[in-house]
């Protein structure tokens, strides 16, 4: 591997650099991928740390319901152990510390 080698060729802010790279590589790794349900549509995705949160419509299940999808409606997902759980925050976005 080249890379420890090439380290102490590097001044403290290409080190700084590559550090934030690396710390964003690992967030996007551990980020949850879209969460995809029967019934719902994603309309937008954030990701906040470890919680990603997705802004759906979601159908009520009702045979006469005329005003389905309902919504959007924010969410929120996130790990718990190897759990994925789910939280309902409403129609306004707002963050959320997962239990």
């Amino acid at each position: 591997m080249e890379c420890p080698d090439r380290w102490p060729e590097l001044n403290s802010q290409q080190r700084r650099l590559v550090n934030r790279y690396i710390d964003t590589l690992l967030a996007q790794q551990a980020a949850l991928p879209l969460i995809e349900k029967p019934g719902r549509e994603v309309v937008a995705v954030k990701q906040v740390g470890s919680v990603s949160y997705q802004l759906e419509r979601v159908k009520c299940g009702k045979a006469t319901c005329r005003k389905c999808p309902h919504g959007p409606y924010w969410y929120a997902y996130f790990r718990r152990g190897k759990r994925l759980v789910s939280k309902y925050i409403g129609k306004d976005f707002k963050l959320i510390a997962p239990d």
